[in-house]
């Protein structure tokens, strides 16, 4: 899991989406993925990995929440997230 995890994080590097400037579908498959462990699994490692080793994941995962779910608001939080 943390090497996959390390392997997106480096692709994504500083690119506001995988490919670029806008989302693709491509996105939306792997944000699936990791919104699982950005909100739905607190005090899980996978959590802690997005949150603390690989903050370019969280922020992405914020991201594609703000361009897809802006309603949810600041509904979707992560026990991790700084107050």
């Amino acid at each position: 899991m943390e090497e996959d995890l390390k392997a997106v994080s480096l692709f994504l590097g500083k690119n506001k989406f995988l490919f670029g400037e806008k989302p693709c579908e491509v996105d939306c498959a792997v944000f699936g993925q990791l919104s699982q462990f950005c909100w739905h699994m607190p005090g899980l490692y996978g959590e802690t990995l997005i949150h603390e080793k690989y903050p370019n994941l969280k922020e992405y995962c914020y991201r594609m929440k703000k361009a897809f779910w802006p309603e949810l608001g600041t509904k979707a939080r992560s026990k991790l997230d700084k107050k």
